[in-house]
């Protein structure tokens, strides 16, 4: 094409040609986020580019595809822009190997039929990225997630509430079903040099009426 081209926020011409924007052959594949920075940094045209609900929906499929997640999560169709963005990040940036494990699990239990569709109150439970990476990541994803796993009887649902004041409860918005989150281990512990810092252990704990309490 030559050396014969500018680019600036109204427009792109090369060899006097306009370009409405720059884009792979399937467009609904984009380009990756580093290539996507790069183009923005040096083509400020590219500020501009938008993409609608129906191309980032098919990028969200093609992500869950990639992943290996497309027969174990999916998305409602609702989700605007907005929220189809925030999908995204969540299947394309996040490890979601314990989860699918727990949900292929909780299928095998009869807790659950695969996929799981997570609507819009799922993923407005975290209100932004910031909020979501405050958390432990599995915990982050299970308060997600974790009310379409079915346990049946008194229990429910393996659903996670916030508690007032910090903490949060599993399955039951009752006392005594508090998650403890990242106990303290002993230097010699064998899990202590594996610790990672967005998935520290967790445990339930859960006293039966009259009993102990019960550490899983």
């Amino acid at each position: 094409m030559g050396n014969n081209h500018t680019a600036d926020r109204c427009g792109a011409t090369i060899n006097d040609e306009s370009l409405d924007f720059l884009h792979k052959a399937d467009r609904d594949a984009l380009h990756t986020r580093f290539e996507v920075g790069s183009l923005r940094a040096t083509a400020h045209f590219l500020w501009e580019v938008d993409f609608s609900p129906y191309v980032l929906r098919t990028r969200l499929n093609r992500c869950l595809v990639a992943k290996g997640l497309h027969t174990i999560i999916a998305f409602d169709t609702q989700l605007d822009r907005h929220l189809l963005l925030k999908a995204i990040w969540l299947v394309d940036t996040q490890q979601w190997t314990e989860v699918a494990n727990a949900l292929k699990l909780a299928l095998q239990c009869g807790f659950r039929t695969l996929p799981i569709t997570m609507s819009v109150q799922d993923i407005q439970r975290h209100t932004t990225k910031q909020a979501y990476l405050a958390e432990p990541r599995v915990l982050a994803m299970w308060k997600m997630i974790g009310r379409h796993v079915n346990f049946g009887g008194n229990y429910c649902r393996f659903e996670l509430f916030d508690q007032p004041g910090g903490g949060v409860r599993a399955i039951k918005d009752e006392p005594d079903f508090e998650l403890t989150i990242n106990p303290p281990l002993p230097a010699t512990h064998p899990y202590h040099p594996h610790i990672i810092n967005d998935k520290p252990p967790c445990q339930i704990l859960n006293r039966p009426a009259g009993g102990q309490l019960d550490g899983r």
